[in-house]
């Protein structure tokens, strides 16, 4: 019974698809383009967003690995013993008290005695006579020494002296030219006011002489002309 039903299912859905597969074809209209109509709402502002920079990531480059040197190890040596060092035993060296008689600046080495060496220390003696003669050449080297230094205190005195003096000379030298200078030109000034004076009463004596000659040339003139008229008079009176 199950089967039976199984199969009327499937007749049923192959029956179904079949009417699925038979359409009918509608009825195509034409198509209306609807018209264009310009949106004139305004963009939306586009805010820009900061440009953050990306870490830069550098490769990983790995260490390159040295290998160890390899040592080779002897197995047969041994190790050296540690040697210690050995305590090293110095000659003892004795001092003896000088003995008399000995000349000066000189060591004299006596014989070992038991394996020890002995060195006898000299002794300065000296006498009256070679002190003397030391502190005489003391005394003389000290005068020397102070004679070479006066010598030379000397020297440098004069040099000090002498260029001082040639400093004055050449400061004297100077006042002297400066002075000559000055006295020149008051001299200069002197001749040359008088020149001027010479030369001013010379164009007052030729003015005065001038106008005396003038005067009396006026005179004259004054004088004729009073004789032509007492002539002009005189023939008037005549004549009448």
């Amino acid at each position: 019974m199950f089967v039976l039903n199984n199969k009327s299912r499937l007749q049923k859905q192959r029956e179904q698809q079949m009417r699925a597969k038979v359409q009918v074809k509608p009825v195509v209209k034409p198509v209306v383009k609807p018209k264009q109509v310009h949106d004139t709402t305004p963009m939306p502002s586009i805010k820009l967003q900061p440009v953050v920079p990306k870490p830069v990531v550098q490769p990983v480059v790995p260490k390159p690995v040295v290998p160890k040197p390899m040592v080779h190890v002897n197995q047969n040596l041994k190790p050296m013993p540690v040697v210690k060092p050995q305590p090293q035993h110095h000659q003892v060296v004795k001092k003896k008290p000088p003995v008399k008689q000995l000349p000066l600046i000189q060591n004299p080495v006596i014989k070992e005695e038991k394996g020890e060496l002995v060195v006898v220390e000299p002794k300065q003696v000296m006498n009256n006579e070679r002190i003397k003669q030391l502190q005489q050449q003391k005394t003389s080297k000290q005068k020397q020494l102070q004679k070479k230094t006066e010598e030379a205190n000397k020297i440098k005195q004069k040099e000090l002296n002498k260029r001082q003096q040639e400093e004055q000379n050449k400061q004297n030298l100077f006042t002297l030219q400066d002075k000559n200078k000055i006295e020149k030109e008051a001299a200069d000034r002197v001749v040359s006011q008088n020149a001027k004076q010479r030369k001013d009463k010379h164009e007052r004596e030729i003015k005065k002489s001038q106008n005396e000659a003038n005067m009396k040339q006026l005179q004259k003139e004054v004088q004729l002309k009073k004789v032509t008229l007492s002539q002009k008079l005189f023939s008037k009176k005549f004549s009448a």
